[in-house]
C-alpha cells in the first residue's frame, strides 16, 4: 500500500464546463465510459471555481495516526487470527502540513554536504572544512528518505526550485507490526486548492496474522494488511 501526497503551488485547470454538462444530458451515454452523474455533477461544479487556468496552490496530503492495541484479544478470521482491544494512539503527523511549512519556509536549514574538505588556495596555503549549503529541509537530494518507525517517507523536492512542485510518497513499515505489537492505522487523503478543503477520505488498515497452528488463534506472524472504509 503505497500513498502519494503533492504541492504544487502553481497548478492549472482546465474549463471543462461544456464536456461535464453534454454528460449530465446524456448520461446513458456517458455511463459506458464509467461517467456517474454524481461524478460528473462534482466535476463540473469544479470546473465552474477553478478551471480558469489561473494558478491555484492545490496540496494532496495524508493525515496518519497509529494506534496499538492495549492487551489484544485474539480471534480467528478463515485461517487467520485478528487482534481486538482498546486502541493506543502512539503516534501521528499530518504529511500535507509537513510539505506546505516547507515550501512556505525560508531557505534557513544548514545542511552539510561533504567534511574535512582541503582546498588549495593556490598560494601556499590551504583551506579545510566542511562545505555547507543552504536548504529548505535537511536532505535535499532527490527521494530523501525520512526515519520514522511506523512508515516508509520520502521526500521528493527534486522539481521545487523549477516548477514550484513538491511531492512525498509513504507506505507502511510492516516490520513494526508484530504478534507482540500488532498496529491500526487510521489515513486521511484529503485534497485541499487555495487552502480550501475540498475532498477528503478515510481509511482503516488493520493486520492479519497467521496463527501458530490450526487449532489456536494465537498469532505467529504478520500475513497481510486489510484496507477498509470503517
Amino acid at each position: 500500500m503505497k500513498y502519494n501526497g503533492f504541492y504544487f503551488l502553481k497548478d492549472k485547470f482546465e474549463n471543462n464546463e461544456d464536456f461535464y454538462k453534454d454528460c449530465l444530458k446524456n448520461l446513458d451515454r456517458v455511463a459506458l465510459i464509467g461517467v456517474s452523474k454524481k461524478d460528473a455533477q462534482r466535476a463540473l461544479e469544479f470546473s465552474k471555481r477553478f478551471g480558469d487556468r489561473r494558478p491555484h496552490a492545490r496540496l494532496v496530503g495524508h493525515k496518519v495516526d497509529v494506534y496499538s492495541i492495549e492487551n489484544p484479544l485474539w480471534g480467528k478470521r478463515g485461517k487467520l487470527v485478528a487482534p481486538k482491544g482498546k486502541l493506543i494512539n502512539v503516534f501521528s503527523i499530518d504529511l500535507g502540513k509537513e510539505i506546505s511549512n516547507i515550501c512556505n519556509a525560508d531557505i534557513n536549514v544548514y545542511e552539510i554536504v561533504e567534511r574535512d574538505v582541503k582546498k588549495d588556495l593556490g598560494d601556499g596555503t590551504f583551506v579545510v572544512g566542511d562545505i555547507i549549503r543552504n536548504s529548505r529541509y535537511s536532505g535535499t537530494e532527490e527521494n530523501k528518505e525520512i526515519k520514522n518507525p511506523y512508515l516508509n517517507i520520502n521526500f521528493d523536492c527534486s522539481f521545487f526550485e523549477e516548477k514550484d512542485n513538491f511531492s512525498y510518497y509513504f507506505d507502511i513499515n510492516r516490520k513494526a507490526i508484530t504478534q507482540n505489537n500488532p498496529l491500526e492505522f487510521k489515513i486521511k487523503t484529503y485534497v485541499l486548492i487555495d487552502g480550501e478543503l475540498i475532498n477528503e477520505e478515510i481509511e482503516f488498515i488493520r493486520p492479519l496474522f497467521k496463527p501458530i497452528n490450526s487449532d489456536t488463534s494465537l498469532p505467529k506472524k504478520l500475513s497481510h494488511l486489510t484496507c477498509s472504509k470503517n
